[in-house]
């Protein structure tokens, strides 16, 4: 199954096709796609979940199918930070995006530390510390961020749902072609 990634980075179209192989999914890379003005002249404050879902509409109206997004940033509360993540989908059999989320709950640190590394999307890996740690994500070697995947929930993560999800959804449709044979 071929799906369009809006992304303006090869390097997260590569990182996104690494973290869903195995799943019989190749992601190609569309650049980004602007947001429609009357949607901006509506929303005067458009969250993340907002931004993904409503880009994936877009490219959907443009004939852009099936077509996934992915945003993130950090959320600030008193004394709590997280590091949520939204992958939104859309295609041809969908009214709606189906929109997946993931948290991170964690600190931040004063200032960016760390460089941008192949395994991070965005660049919020630099100020964000996961809880339990003192480093960045920025500051993780490649092995460090390996093991922290391995100790994360597939809850916690967007991609990992939508993988799971995707993974149902094509062994669904395989069965209901083998059962018209």
């Amino acid at each position: 199954m071929e799906i369009y990634y809006i992304t303006e980075s090869a390097r997260e179209q590569a990182l996104l096709q690494e973290r869903l192989s195995g799943y019989g999914v190749n992601i190609r890379q569309i650049g980004d796609v602007s947001l429609e003005s009357e949607l901006l002249s509506e929303v005067s404050e458009l969250n993340f979940k907002d931004i993904a879902s409503e880009k994936v509409r877009t490219a959907y109206r443009r004939q852009i199918s099936p077509v996934i997004c992915l945003t993130n940033g950090i959320v600030s509360g008193f004394n709590e930070h997280r590091l949520e993540d939204y992958l939104a989908y859309m295609d041809s059999g969908f009214e709606h995006p189906e929109l997946f989320t993931g948290v991170i709950k964690g600190k931040l640190s004063e200032k960016p530390r760390g460089i941008p590394r192949d395994f991070l999307f965005g660049e919020n890996g630099l100020r964000f510390i996961p809880e339990g740690y003192s480093k960045t994500f920025a500051e993780f070697d490649t092995i460090e961020y390996l093991e922290w995947e391995k100790t994360r929930d597939r809850s916690e993560s967007a991609v990992s749902q939508f993988a799971d999800w995707i993974k149902g959804l094509m062994s669904s449709f395989q069965k209901s072609l083998n059962t018209d044979n």
